[in-house]
């Protein structure tokens, strides 16, 4: 009887401890390598603007400094979507992925002048 309470005990605490690790995991932030094309020519100067994002299981948080106008944001794979918002100067922008399955995906970040590109991975945790 002892011997049973004692890995009844066990069990929970490790069982806890995986669903703690699967939890951080699927919430854990991650970059996204963003390449940028130029869609237009630009001037031999440096453009102010810039693009970075990261992710984790249910959003993309795509953040821009120094630009001005339109973006458009595709992301493709397995499944996919498309969205568009408006920029004024510097942005967060939260893009709600969570209907998006598992898969490797390509997420498209076009502006009036460039276009940011980047590859990411989403795992699903089944308990």
């Amino acid at each position: 009887m002892k011997k049973t309470f004692i890995l009844f005990i066990f069990s929970i605490v490790l069982i806890t401890q995986y669903a703690t690790a699967i939890t951080q995991s699927s919430a854990a932030i991650n970059d996204i390598p963003l390449k940028k094309d130029d869609v237009q020519p630009q001037p031999r100067r440096e453009p102010l603007e810039t693009f970075t994002a990261s992710y984790n299981s249910e959003t993309i948080i795509i953040e821009s400094s120094d630009y001005t106008g339109n973006v458009q944001v595709i992301i493709t794979g397995d499944n996919g979507l498309t969205y568009s918002y408006s920029v004024s100067g510097s942005n967060t922008e939260y893009v709600d992925i969570s209907s998006l399955g598992e898969g490797s995906y390509t997420l498209t970040i076009t502006t009036s002048g460039n276009t940011y590109s980047g590859i990411f991975q989403l795992l699903t945790y089944n308990l």
